[in-house]
C-alpha cells in the first residue's frame, strides 16, 4: 500500500536544453525552480515529479521506459499520484511545493505514443510550483501536507 509519505528517488536538473544531470542533492528557489536549471522561473511547471509506482506499474503493464522517461527534476516513492492533486502543498526535503498541475499534452507524440497509441507516460507527470525554498537530496523525507 502507498503511504501519503515518501522519499527521494532520484534529482535530475536540466544544464543545457535536452541534457538533464542526475544530482545527489539541489536547492529549491522559492517561486524559481532548481538552482541551475535553465527551466527555472516564474510560473506554474517550476519543478516536474513523477512517482515510482507508476513507472513501476507501466513497466509492468508492458511499456519500455526508463526511470526519467519523463524528464522529471524528482522522482519520489511512496506517494500516491492521486494524493498530489492541484492545490495540495508537499514538503520534499526543506523545501515546500505547491502542486499545480497533473498531466500534459503531448506535443509531439514520441516512440512510445506510436507503440502504444496511448501516452500514459504524460498523464502521469506532475507539476509544481516552490512556495518555500530549501535543500534536497537523495533519501530525504516526502511529504503530503494537506488538500488530501
Amino acid at each position: 500500500m502507498v503511504e501519503k509519505n515518501g522519499k527521494i528517488i532520484s534529482i535530475r536538473i536540466s544544464v543545457r536544453k535536452g541534457v538533464k544531470e542526475n544530482r545527489v542533492e539541489g536547492y529549491l528557489r522559492e517561486n524559481y525552480g532548481f538552482e541551475g536549471d535553465i527551466h527555472g522561473g516564474p510560473g506554474e511547471r517550476q519543478v516536474s515529479l513523477f512517482i515510482k509506482e507508476s513507472l513501476d506499474k507501466l513497466k509492468r503493464d508492458g511499456v519500455k521506459i526508463g526511470c526519467a522517461g519523463f524528464g522529471e527534476n524528482l522522482m519520489v516513492s511512496g506517494v500516491a499520484f492521486s494524493d498530489l492533486t492541484p492545490g495540495t502543498n508537499l514538503k520534499a526535503g526543506d523545501a515546500v511545493l505547491k502542486i499545480t498541475q497533473t498531466g500534459k499534452i503531448c506535443r509531439k507524440p514520441c516512440g512510445l505514443y506510436d507503440s502504444v497509441e496511448d501516452c500514459r507516460l504524460s498523464k502521469l507527470g506532475i507539476f509544481a510550483e516552490v512556495i518555500k525554498g530549501g535543500g534536497l537530496k537523495i533519501g530525504d523525507a516526502v511529504e503530503v501536507l494537506d488538500g488530501v
